[in-house]
């Protein structure tokens, strides 16, 4: 379906264009951007439509002129502040009947959630100011504009591949970076620690950084999709294995229509997990804003971080060996992480996450030789296969570990850290996990690439 977003480049606008087109919808985007900001559909810009306009009038959404009523787009969602301008009080307009925001992404809207997101904005503007202060002495850690295309419209880009664009942890004179980042005051020395651990082996584990009573009512959100006769809008639960077999992503709604006695049954014998939950649960969105996580993330890249993707897993996934850096779009490359939240103490025979500490600085496949838009998202079924074996082959010469952390512990990791999911030798057992995706600001160029995608 398509959707047309008024007001969509604000706080609140962004945010519902990014869920809208996470559901795999056409949007339409109309903003003057006198309040909202280009840089919050940054991200998104290839897969949306833009207008540049002025709302000024809102009377003029009950016409069926086609200056604002688009035969296109069945379904409108008002979130512009506009009002007549002859001595009106701004008013927000709404179209009843014509498209209802879930009920449950109002949540993350919250009076609270607006603060957080103002702090977050203003915490960021001060790393700034000190880095300006401070830059004859701290490592570069600029970002170069995204290429332009070679020749033509929608033409491949070339996009440079410059070890000298790599972030400060992936040079060679990382201690030296250290050294100048403490002598400027921008990493504390309980953070020297961090920093050598993630230069060294690729990975950090914060013991309890999560509360123990957030992580308690992230869970019972989480079984409460289960247990609920009420559908959430938006919601889906994926790698359910129904009566009728497998099905890769079942509606919520379809889900609360099955008796609950069978529901349970089929919650135990599937291996489910849920995608962006923190756009449904309060508890999964506190997580998700967690100030420490975006703290230790930020300190790490020397620059901004924010939380972008989120995945909640009901047990161990047994997913073959990869890199993060390989399925996401990120430049200049390796300004990402990935954060693993422990929701329940792991176990060995759960299948937990397995990791070879150092593999974070072998080379990247040599294939995928204009990345960011030649990964494995990307590739054809026989290079995907070549990219899966060359990965397998470089964690041979690396020791394999286990994650076996209790509840509240975290793990963020370097995204060229080879990884995967050990075998599930207790079937029964769940290793309850929420997972982030935390991405430098300005480095995701997913709306940059082109396809066709392997998902």
């Amino acid at each position: 379906m398509r959707y047309l977003v008024t007001g969509g480049a604000g706080f609140i606008g962004s945010h519902l264009v990014e869920h809208l087109v996470g559901e795999g919808h056409d949007v339409v985007v109309l903003d003057d951007f006198s309040t909202g900001k280009r840089e919050n559909l940054e991200a998104l810009q290839k897969q949306i439509e833009i207008i540049d306009g002025e709302v000024s009038i809102w009377t003029s959404f009950g016409k069926n002129g086609d200056t604002f009523r688009r035969n296109d787009l069945p379904s409108e969602a008002h979130l512009a502040v506009i009002g007549e301008r002859r001595n009106a009080a701004v008013t927000p307009l709404s179209t009843p009947g014509r498209y209802a925001l879930p009920r449950a992404a109002w949540q993350r809207f919250s009076p609270r959630r607006i603060a957080r997101g103002v702090a977050r904005r203003a915490r960021a503007a001060a790393r700034r100011l000190r880095a300006l202060l401070h830059a004859s002495r701290r490592p570069a850690a600029s970002v170069p504009p995204a290429p332009a295309p070679e020749s033509g419209r929608g033409a491949m880009r070339r996009w440079a591949q410059n070890v000298a664009l790599l972030p400060w942890y992936d040079r060679d004179d990382w201690q030296e970076s250290i050294a100048r980042l403490r002598q400027s005051g921008d990493v504390g020395e309980s953070d020297v620690p961090i920093l050598v651990r993630w230069c060294e082996d690729g990975y950090v584990v914060v013991p309890g950084l999560v509360p123990a009573d957030l992580i308690d009512a992230f869970v019972r959100e989480i079984d409460d999709v289960w247990e609920h006769d009420t559908a959430i809008d938006g919601l889906a639960v994926s790698d359910v294995q129904l009566d009728a077999g497998y099905r890769v992503h079942v509606p919520h709604g379809e889900l609360v229509r099955i008796e609950r006695a069978k529901r349970q049954e089929i919650k135990q014998r599937s291996n489910w997990r849920i995608g962006q939950y923190h756009l449904y649960s309060r508890a999964a969105r506190r997580i998700f804003d967690h100030p420490e996580i975006e703290r230790i993330a930020s300190t790490i890249f020397a620059r901004r971080g924010e939380a972008r993707f989120s995945l909640m897993f009901s047990k161990g996934t047994e997913q073959g060996l990869h890199q993060d850096t390989c399925v996401f779009h990120i430049f200049p490359r390796d300004f990402m992480m990935g954060v693993w939240i422990a929701c329940e103490d792991i176990t060995h025979e759960s299948g937990p996450l397995e990791y070879y500490p150092g593999s974070q600085r072998t080379p990247l496949f040599p294939e995928f030789s204009n990345y960011p838009q030649t990964n494995r998202r990307t590739s054809d079924p026989e290079q995907s296969k070549r990219y899966d074996q060359y990965v397998v082959n470089l964690a041979k010469g690396f020791e394999k570990h286990e994650l076996l952390i209790k509840k509240g512990d975290v793990m963020f990791w370097h995204p060229m850290l080879i990884h995967g999911g050990c075998p599930r030798l207790d079937r029964a057992a769940t290793r309850k996990s929420f997972v982030l995706h935390v991405i430098a600001e300005g480095c995701d160029m997913g709306g940059q690439v082109t396809g066709p995608f392997n998902w």
